[in-house]
């Protein structure tokens, strides 16, 4: 009978072990898939930001597209890009205040010889 309880004792601790193993083998398992899904959940809620931000992004060179194609918008790009202007029109370009100049920028300095003679305030570097 000892033999049998003892052998039994081992089975039972066998046993237990195996399943201990397994709830371990199991919760493992179900941790990772856990992390995964939290994983996902993340990056899903970033790209359907990306997502929707490249649909605003598209419905507005459609808007662009649609512009261009009338008469409006290739006359608007063919004046800013090209500078055209329609027959007997004049275009005039308007200048906010005075531009400032600097010294360097009134006598443009070349050589060495031209850097000494300003240094010495010899004339300017006209030719």
């Amino acid at each position: 009978m000892t033999d049998l309880r003892r052998r039994s004792a081992i089975e039972s601790t066998l046993v237990l072990v195996l399943l201990g193993g397994a709830a371990v083998f199991i919760a493992y398992g179900a941790l990772r898939v856990y992390i995964l899904k939290q994983r996902f959940a993340g990056g899903e809620a970033e790209t359907q930001a990306k997502i929707q931000a490249k649909e605003k992004e598209i419905a507005e060179l459609r808007g662009e597209i649609q512009k261009l194609k009338s008469g409006e918008g290739i006359e608007f790009e063919a004046r800013n890009r090209l500078n055209l202007q329609k027959p007997d029109e004049r275009v005039l370009v308007i200048i906010d205040g005075e531009k400032k100049v600097t010294p360097s920028q009134e006598i443009p300095i070349e050589g060495l010889f031209d850097r000494i003679k300003h240094w010495l305030g010899f004339g300017n570097n006209e030719n």
